[in-house]
């Protein structure tokens, strides 16, 4: 894992969890960065993302993407909403999220 202190910019570093699911412990991090430049900032966190992620995957740990399993009657008309960002004006599609309405309820 990364070692955020041994960074000269870290001008101080709060980590806990904040919230305990039926899936998830979320991890709640503070680090508070001790400059002004945006890009060496940027490029200091995607390092300490990378080397967070290289170290899950050596240790075989997968990220599960939210799933939801909805059982319905027999007989129920189902039909795919816009994707979301449609209502905003954006594009929907492959790997955006959906909304389904459901009718005969």
């Amino acid at each position: 894992m990364p070692n955020f202190r041994s960074s000269p910019k870290t001008a101080d570093l709060l980590v806990s969890f904040n919230k305990f699911t039926d899936s998830a412990l979320n991890p709640y991090i503070i680090h508070v960065w001790n400059g002004i430049d945006a890009r060496e900032h940027f490029a200091q966190v995607q390092e300490w993302n990378l080397q967070i992620k290289q170290r899950f995957e050596s240790e075989q740990i997968e990220m599960a993407f939210p799933t939801q399993t909805i059982h319905l009657r027999a007989g129920l008309k189902i039909e795919r909403g816009p994707a979301a960002g449609d209502f905003e004006g954006g594009q929907g599609g492959e790997g955006r999220a959906s909304t389904y309405v459901i009718f005969g309820l």
